[in-house]
């Protein structure tokens, strides 16, 4: 109510815009950085020494995200052996791989001392970890039996018959 009557009493009444902290920040930096590209657009080194670069500033926006191209799994299986084998390390350490980090080795992933993906071939977080969630799906149902389990109980089947031949003739 103080402020009303001071208002009315003084006649003064001048709007001013209200500026938060981080938005003083925000222009003063983005004044800073067309400054800079003033600085650094104003003249070029070449053989005319008069010749001169309109700065062009460009709209921009507060962190825009870029868009990255979609990477799909190759038909020669590279990426799917590489991650089931990244898969089968986390289920055999106990220590699940993280996909953002399994998608950010895949620059380095070497076989046979060569570089064992191209670039095009990179896959992101999300294809990752949505590959290992359909793998840890088929582990649950049982439907992801290895090729070794299989062998394996052959072989003891195969020993039990074995043993048993043997223990009857003794």
């Amino acid at each position: 109510m103080a402020s009303l009557e001071n208002l009315l009493l003084l006649g003064d009444c001048r709007v001013r815009s209200e500026k938060k902290l981080l938005d003083k920040c925000k222009t003063m930096y983005q004044d800073k950085l067309d400054k800079l590209v003033h600085v650094n657009n104003k003249t070029l080194d070449s053989d005319d020494a008069n010749t001169s670069i309109e700065s062009q500033t460009e709209e921009r926006g507060w962190a825009l995200k870029t868009k990255k191209p979609k990477v799909f799994f190759t038909k020669d299986q590279k990426q799917s052996q590489y991650l089931i084998e990244k898969f089968n390390l986390g289920k055999v350490t106990g220590n699940k791989e993280d996909p953002a980090q399994v998608s950010r080795d895949m620059p380095y992933a070497l076989q046979d001392g060569k570089k064992r993906f191209n670039r095009e071939h990179y896959l992101t977080a999300g294809q990752v970890a949505s590959f290992f969630s359909r793998l840890a799906m088929k582990d649950r149902k049982g439907d992801n039996q290895d090729a070794e389990d299989f062998r394996a109980a052959s072989a003891d089947r195969k020993l039990f018959s074995l043993r048993e031949k043997v223990l009857s003739q003794v």
